[in-house]
């Protein structure tokens, strides 16, 4: 039986603040280096045949070490990546709260799509999509997969 281990990763400064989304450049924060200093403790004696990551830095900074405390390679999914909220990247939650598509989004997300964004069925499809192909190519194993 194949084991999809789903991690998200470790905390950042933008949790609670503003949205992150797909921008590069957010790295965790000291809180989220000991989430994954924990993690690492609880996963070692798990035996992992591979470990998956979205391009972003702090999902590789989540997954990798967990991979050097199992001598793997992170292999990069780009389909892991966050949800792209598009226009709304960046943006603080206070500044939102007076965008009525942001509050739309948040009372009805599955029909809601963030202006240049993608929709949460993409976001839904390309994910499963990218889980299926890892339980196909990885049979009877324990596969990290650090994403959002």
């Amino acid at each position: 039986m194949t084991r999809l281990l789903l991690i998200r990763h470790g905390l950042t400064d933008a949790v609670g603040h503003h949205l992150a989304g797909i921008a590069p450049g957010t790295h965790l924060n000291d809180v989220g280096l000991a989430q994954v200093a924990s993690l690492v403790a609880r996963l070692h004696d798990v035996p992992l045949t591979a470990i998956v990551s979205s391009p972003l830095e702090r999902t590789r900074e989540t997954a990798e070490p967990i991979a050097n405390d199992h001598a793997l390679t992170v292999e990069i999914v780009p389909e892991l990546i966050e949800y792209d909220v598009g226009a709304w990247t960046d943006a603080t939650f206070a500044t939102l709260q007076s965008d009525a598509t942001w509050l739309r989004f948040n009372r009805l997300r599955s029909l809601t799509q963030p202006e240049r964004g993608e929709s949460m069925l993409d976001v839904q499809h390309r994910a499963v999509e990218a889980l299926l192909d890892l339980w196909r190519r990885h049979r009877n194993g324990n596969v990290a997969v650090v994403s959002h």
